[in-house]
């Protein structure tokens, strides 16, 4: 998911997801606000940026997020602070990965990857 902020920031679209663009107001004296229909198609977008990039095993987590923000602070809430034990249970599966019998290379190195990924969402990457 790391992969995609850099985009944000160079289409200017980070601060979707930093906090430091608020929801403007919907509408203005009893009007609708196109500062707030911008704000909206740009929020949904990164929205789907982050659905589009997150593994189909973590997308329970940000079922319901109405927003770019609310999802990705439910994804960092749940993946970016992982415990310790967490972490070493992690290595440990990672370190002990073998292809099985009846499963083909892709599907082997898919696994690889899932776990390598969440390794790298908790800050502690495989090398």
């Amino acid at each position: 998911m790391l992969s995609f902020y850099p985009f944000l920031h160079n289409s200017d679209l980070a601060k979707f997801i930093d906090g430091s663009h608020p929801t403007p107001p919907k509408t203005v004296d009893n009007l609708p606000n196109p500062a707030y229909t911008a704000w909206f198609c740009n929020d949904q977008l990164v929205l789907s940026w982050i659905i589009g990039s997150t593994h189909e095993s973590y997308l329970s987590q940000i079922v319901g997020a109405a927003t770019a923000l609310e999802a990705w602070n439910k994804l960092a809430t749940t993946y970016a602070s992982g415990s310790r034990a967490q972490i070493r249970l992690l290595k440990s599966k990672f370190y002990r990965l073998q292809k099985g019998s009846t499963e083909s290379i892709s599907q082997y190195v898919q696994r690889a990857k899932h776990m390598w990924d969440q390794l790298s969402a908790l800050n502690s990457p495989v090398p």
